[in-house]
């Protein structure tokens, strides 16, 4: 059962492209000025996608810091840090020993792939794991 975080912040900048299938996916600004899905553990991510935009230039909410939910891609243990998948804008669990990942946050429940898992994020300042 996902758990409820009251205080966050969300902003909004024009989606890429259409991001209506990525409701709570780690996404990042583009060089463009853009949100777009995260493709990478060593991309600086902006946040997690809160609303559904269909088309590019549409408004893309994303929560920036404090709580929201996530979609999990891999085993999640709760109190666990997590960082952006490779591929797929999913949260992974992150250790402190791997220097080219940026730690997101941290998931409040265990959780398992594809399950949608309630977190804290921080991605105002986001750090490197090592």
């Amino acid at each position: 059962m996902a758990r409820a975080v009251s205080e966050r912040v969300v902003v909004s900048f024009p989606a890429s492209a259409d991001l209506s299938a990525y409701l709570y996916h780690i996404v990042y600004i583009n060089s463009s000025g853009e949100v777009a899905l995260a493709a990478t553990k060593a991309t600086q991510s902006f946040g997690v996608l809160q609303n559904k935009p269909t088309a590019a230039g549409q408004p893309a909410e994303v929560c920036v810091l404090g709580g929201t939910k996530l979609r999990a891609g891999d085993t999640l243990s709760a109190g666990g840090i997590f960082m952006a998948d490779t591929a797929t804008g999913h949260a992974m669990a992150c250790t402190p020993a791997d220097a080219t990942a940026y730690i997101l946050g941290r998931v409040l429940e265990d959780a398992v792939d594809g399950q949608i898992v309630s977190a804290v994020v921080n991605c105002v300042c986001p750090m490197r794991a090592a």
